[in-house]
């Protein structure tokens, strides 16, 4: 079958890192990058809103993109990658494999207001028969979604964006969504129930056939305690303040379940802790925990794949 076709104008640039990038997202524009075919690697931009509307039009799996490159040449390529943000309809990078290289897969994306995008499952080792679960922890409703309580929901998102799950769905006092990989069913869950009574979203969990609190569960968390950006992967212990894990413990009967805590920052004296976690980062600060997002996603991957003292020892900064 023929490949679609569509355009897009683009602009190269000079300089890369996560500074740079801030800074063109600022200015409606998305950083980029090309690659492959044999030729050069370029760093790129494009106009965000054309480049939004455009990954919403079309189905990216059947797409070639003639990128139209001011003051250059053209180039021709598929969307490799789509980076989105985890609560705003903005597009955070793209990543464009020359047409000449396209036999190979390309990653998923889900564009805000387009069609998921499918890729075949990671290829993993050592796979278990048993389930796992993974828990953010946060509030619902959007008035929540840019708080710093809510960053367990942030990647929980990005996990199942890069792993291909379906939309997470409505079951009772949670939202879900699960897939099996390799003969392992991973079950990913956000509470509705509100921070302060996370567990009763939890308490059907020992029905699952096999499962074992202390190995296959996962509590994915912000913490007050620690700088923003720090990463720190616990196989149990108290619940630090945080009054979500509080009550998953109380539901639990236990602390001996796995859990993840990323900083959001340390309340300065004097502020409200309650205030302070539901109230949204600084751009900076957002930006930050944004941007390890990928990294999150991939430590809770190898939380599932290789137990929490490798996850520890690989992630914990």
């Amino acid at each position: 079958m023929k490949a679609m076709e569509a355009k897009l104008d683009i602009e190269t640039r000079d300089d890369a890192g996560k500074g740079v990038a801030r800074k063109l997202r600022r200015a409606g524009r998305v950083p980029g990058v090309i690659y492959g075919g044999g030729g050069d690697t370029v760093l790129v931009s494009m106009e965000a809103r054309e480049a939004l509307n455009l990954f919403q039009s079309i189905s990216l799996d059947e797409t070639v993109v003639q990128l139209n490159v001011k003051g250059g040449a053209t180039e021709r390529a598929v969307v490799q990658e789509v980076q989105v943000h985890p609560y705003r309809t903005e597009l955070l990078h793209v990543d464009f494999l020359r047409a000449e290289s396209a036999g190979i897969r390309r990653g998923p994306g889900v564009i805000p207001g387009g069609e998921p995008e499918r890729r075949a499952p990671e290829t993993r080792t050592a796979p278990e028969t048993r389930t796992k679960v993974v828990v953010g922890l946060g509030n619902p409703g959007t008035r929540y979604d840019p708080t710093r309580h809510n960053v367990g929901w942030w990647i929980l998102d990005r996990f199942a964006y890069d792993h291909d799950f379906e939309p997470f769905a409505r079951d009772r006092k949670r939202l879900e969504t699960a897939r099996e990989i390799e003969g392992r069913t991973l079950l990913l869950i956000k509470p509705r129930t509100y921070m302060n009574r996370s567990g009763l979203a939890l308490t059907n969990l020992r029905r699952i056939e096999g499962f074992e609190l202390e190995t296959d569960l996962l509590v994915v968390a912000d913490d007050a305690n620690l700088d923003v950006g720090r990463v720190r992967f616990r196989p149990g212990g108290g619940a630090g303040g945080h009054n979500g894990l509080k009550s998953v413990s109380q539901a639990l009967g236990t602390t001996a379940y796995a859990r993840l805590r990323v900083g959001v920052g340390i309340a300065p004296a004097g502020f409200d802790l309650a205030e302070w976690v539901l109230s949204p980062m600084p751009v900076e600060d957002e930006d930050r925990i944004v941007e390890l997002l990928p990294e999150l996603s991939e430590a809770v991957g190898t939380w599932a794949d290789e137990g929490v003292q490798i996850a520890m020892n690989r992630f914990n900064r």
